[in-house]
């Protein structure tokens, strides 16, 4: 994780076999607030989420990133996606 000023950064490498666990805590995370599933997907680009919150996401098997601007966000949605960042770290320990 690295955060600046202007955003925070989250890149997790994790054990493949983990992809499903991380989908389905994306699910839980983030999706009511997106009406998706993240599950078995490849994702590369920007997500809008229902409440206006955006960001862009890379996410395959064994790999996520997050890149969340400040500036074009709330501090609600700014605490939720770093929250999302710390319990992740919990759910990719082997």
């Amino acid at each position: 994780m690295s955060e600046s000023g202007h955003y925070y950064k989250m890149v997790a490498y994790y054990n493949k076999s983990r992809s499903l666990e991380v989908d389905k805590y994306m699910d839980k995370h983030f999706g009511k607030a997106s009406n998706m599933s993240f599950v078995n997907t490849r994702i590369d680009g920007d997500i809008a989420m229902n409440d206006g919150t955006n960001f862009y996401i890379n996410k395959k098997a064994g790999y996520l990133e997050i890149r969340f601007d400040k500036n074009k966000n709330s501090l609600h949605a700014y605490k939720e996606v770093k929250a999302f960042g710390n319990d992740l770290k919990l759910a990719v320990q082997p």
